[in-house]
């Protein structure tokens, strides 16, 4: 599918509000602690939903997770597998593009969601968090996160936002090489999908995108290093470079404001060139990590995540 873009527009005012505490702040102020964050907005809760806290078995140790089970779903389930961002260092289960969005989800398709809590770096590196994604996975599709979800590994998806969505997609193809059952659906909001060589915005950063939330040649390599441990970037570690004829179809999603989106779109260009079926939403009037403001008032953001369900509801099937 030809991407769907948005007419361009400015930035939504409610999301320059919401982050007018980056504005002028800098990595340094980042890595020192020296950013003072705002309360956290209340989200509205999602009706029929239940969840709860487990872990799955990885080759690295267990892993926690959070399962969503839409109530209004009947087995057997579809799934969907979810990996928040953070720049592979930062991010939990309680952020908003973790429980807002797998609440959103689980309700939505309806289903079962999983939610990961994969391993951060510095202190674990590549590809320990990637280990842990597949694990999640693997422990969905084989029934191991209990009878009661009674999913159906025909109808399994998988996705991540950002550094989360470089994860997803790095496990969706190391999986195509041995899994049983593969991911069905891929799903990558502002993915990551090359951060060693871009391609790059060829435009400056735009005044209304805070400097912490644009991830160009200056910013985002360096982050990947420390992701890296230091050691040389293989093909593991760069879907871009992986066997993209194998992706299931894939959703891949951008915002108007971030530095990510060329190489979200070039990914999307040698995956069709693959013979791969892809779609692509990018949306205007919003900042790199917009599924961060799901349920708290910010309307472009909801629209937004309704946009992409559409895709995954179609994607994987009644």
């Amino acid at each position: 599918t030809s991407p769907q873009k948005e007419s361009a527009m400015s930035l939504d005012p409610t999301i320059r509000q919401r982050v007018a505490h980056l504005y002028g702040k800098t990595l340094a102020d980042l890595l020192n602690d020296r950013i003072a964050l705002p309360p956290e907005p209340e989200r509205e809760s999602v009706e029929g939903v239940v969840s709860w806290q487990d872990t799955v078995e990885g080759p690295h140790g267990d892993v926690p997770v959070r399962i969503y089970l839409g109530e209004a779903s009947t087995p057997p389930r579809r799934a969907f597998v979810w990996c928040h961002g953070g720049a592979w260092m930062r991010g939990d289960l309680d952020m908003a593009e973790a429980d807002g969005v797998s609440q959103r989800v689980a309700a939505d398709l309806p289903g079962v969601v999983v939610s990961v809590d994969y391993r951060l770096a510095p202190a674990h590196t590549h590809p320990v968090p990637i280990g842990d994604v597949v694990a999640a996975f693997e422990a969905v599709a084989e029934g191991a996160i209990g009878r009661a979800c009674a999913v159906d590994p025909a109808r399994l998806g998988l996705g991540g936002a950002s550094a989360g969505a470089h994860l997803a997609a790095s496990a969706a193809l190391a999986m195509t090489n041995w899994s049983a059952a593969p991911p069905r659906a891929l799903f990558l909001a502002y993915p990551a999908t090359d951060p060693v060589s871009g391609p790059w915005p060829e435009t400056d950063r735009p005044e209304v995108c805070p400097e912490l939330l644009w991830f160009d040649e200056r910013f985002l390599p360096g982050i990947f290093w420390m992701y890296l441990g230091g050691a040389p970037a293989d093909a593991t570690a760069i879907p871009a470079a992986g066997a993209l004829e194998k992706l299931p179809p894939t959703l891949i999603t951008t915002a108007e404001y971030e530095a990510l989106a060329p190489q979200a779109e070039r990914f999307a260009e040698l995956a069709r060139a693959a013979g791969g079926r892809i779609e692509m939403h990018a949306i205007a009037g919003v900042l790199h990590g917009y599924l961060n403001l799901v349920g708290s008032g910010i309307a472009v953001a909801d629209e937004a995540l309704h946009r992409h369900l559409d895709w995954l509801r179609r994607t994987l099937g009644s």
